[in-house]
């Protein structure tokens, strides 16, 4: 595990001609701590979570809606505090996998018919949800190996 003092030249930075918002994976500093953990090295494996904030957006060339999940990492504790993001599509193909992970978040089960992604109360249910992340190495659309965000699981209940 490499722990460095954060800079601006650290920080992923998407090339001009892709869009930011297609990227699926970042990291931040924890709230607490002045350094910041470079997830490239977070290990293949499963961790617990919890959500800490959904954004609601819209592709610039997908023109699709999709949430943007942020994740603070609370288990192991050397990750603790650290954040990692998921993309959860409502694109006509994704939609299913994506009401499955929200369904994982949520721990019970949405109806389709009840499911309205800009209502706030909708958004509100998932945050501060615990659950289990699985984490895979994956390249992402510039060809670097990062950690992704490879299923989702309800947390078991305490």
């Amino acid at each position: 595990m490499a722990i460095n003092k954060p800079d601006a030249s650290n920080d992923p930075q998407p090339e001009p001609h892709k869009p930011f918002m297609e990227r699926s994976v970042g990291t931040s500093q924890p709230a607490e701590d002045d350094y910041s953990l470079d997830l490239r090295e977070l290990p293949d494996g499963r961790y617990v979570a919890e959500v800490e904030e959904i954004t609601l957006s819209v592709g610039r060339e997908s023109k699709q809606p999709y949430f943007n999940v942020k994740f603070r990492l609370l288990e192991p504790e050397e990750y603790l505090g650290h954040n990692i993001w998921a993309i959860l599509s409502f694109a006509p193909r994704a939609r299913s996998w994506t009401v499955q992970r929200l369904t994982a978040i949520a721990g019970h089960e949405l109806p389709q018919e009840r499911i309205n992604i800009a209502d706030p109360a909708f958004q509100a249910q998932f945050i501060r949800r615990r659950v289990i992340l699985r984490i895979e190495a994956s390249v992402d659309l510039y060809g670097t190996l990062v950690p992704e965000v490879a299923a989702i699981y309800p947390a078991p209940t305490q």
